[in-house]
């Protein structure tokens, strides 16, 4: 009897079965998490497609509540918060996806058919949805580690800037109805924003900016006059000479108000000299490269309308001031010998 010499049966080394990953077979929203973060830091690690797309889930309700909190918010400030709130969720979502690249025998450089619109995305996502295969080579998993740092830097930037054009409104009205030489208002609640602000031919950086959409209508035997608009600003330094050469003092608010004038009979005025006076007693005249649309003369019923642009020297917070009083000389084109004022009252809040 002949017998056939055959070598001894190979046995899996300790890598080869982790590769494999037999005891791992049963995924829900908790236990996903915890396996997830509990490799936050092993790039190079796989994962399961149960545990990926519990995880997928759990992100994606993370990012709706936050997403929804910045919605009902009456005020948002500078959006990098948020984004912090989000990139440690973000950054384990980033490595679930290679590792779960890596369990169908990918490495992370797989995503870079995403910049392919639509068969790329396609081709991702049916790949993520694969079941598991084989683990990828070290040499694969260092490359793996190199695209999850890409995709950080890549993703960082767009994120903070999607989170700033979901600015929080919360809008509150008040109407306060007068009659005679008296005001009608109405006043909502202030949103703050983040931005920048053109003044002349130079652009301000903004670290805080309120917007006050009040309505305030005033008739006089000489004019109508109706402010649409109240918006302080708050620079994020403080500037002088260096932005605007007509300014020669320093500031870090901006006061904008929106102003429509209405003449009832021949008029002169010239509203950039006269004075706003805020509730904390401050008293500023117009920067009169940004404010002299509304200077000059006006025939009978001629309407002029623009901004009426205050720099303060000192300010600290946007939500500070509750009522602002501008008060300008106007003169008769028939008599400008006599002159008499134009006073507004415009109430920013409740």
């Amino acid at each position: 009897m002949n017998y056939e010499r055959r070598g001894a049966p190979t046995l899996k080394t300790q890598s080869d079965w982790s590769a494999t990953n037999l005891t791992r077979t049963w995924s829900g929203p908790i236990v996903s998490a915890k396996r997830l973060f509990g490799q936050l830091f092993t790039p190079d690690a796989r994962c399961l497609r149960g545990d990926y797309w519990w995880f997928t889930l759990e992100v994606t309700i993370l990012a709706l509540i936050v997403d929804l909190g910045l919605l009902l918010s009456p005020v948002s400030w500078g959006t990098w918060p948020w984004t912090i709130v989000l990139i440690v969720p973000l950054f384990g979502w980033l490595i679930a996806t290679i590792q779960r690249l890596h369990d169908v025998g990918h490495t992370g450089f797989y995503l870079v058919w995403l910049l392919v619109p639509i068969f790329g995305w396609i081709l991702v996502i049916r790949q993520l949805a694969r079941p598991a295969t084989y683990a990828p080579t070290p040499t694969k998993k260092r490359s793996s580690s190199l695209a999850l740092i890409a995709l950080i830097v890549v993703l960082i930037s767009p994120i903070n800037q999607a989170l700033t054009w979901q600015q929080a409104w919360l809008k509150v009205a008040d109407n306060v109805l007068a009659h005679g030489g008296k005001s009608k208002v109405t006043v909502q609640t202030p949103t703050l924003t983040f931005s920048e602000l053109k003044l002349a031919d130079d652009t301000i950086r903004i670290r805080q900016q309120a917007d006050y959409p009040v309505t305030v209508n005033k008739t006089s035997a000489h004019t109508r006059v109706a402010v649409s608009k109240v918006t302080i600003y708050q620079t994020a330094k403080t500037y002088g000479k260096d932005v605007l050469s007509d300014h020669d003092k320093r500031f870090n608010g901006v006061i904008e108000i929106a102003v429509k004038i209405t003449a009832k009979q021949p008029l002169e005025m010239y509203p950039t000299q006269g004075v706003l006076t805020t509730d904390q007693g401050t008293k500023v005249t117009a920067d009169i490269i940004n404010s002299a649309l509304l200077d000059g003369k006006y025939r009978k019923n001629q309407t002029k309308q623009g901004n009426l642009v205050f720099l303060l020297p000192k300010l600290t917070d946007v939500r500070s001031f509750k009522t602002l009083k501008l008060v300008w000389d106007m003169w008769s084109s028939a008599d400008t010998a006599n002159s008499f004022e134009q006073k507004l009252t415009i109430p920013l809040t409740k």
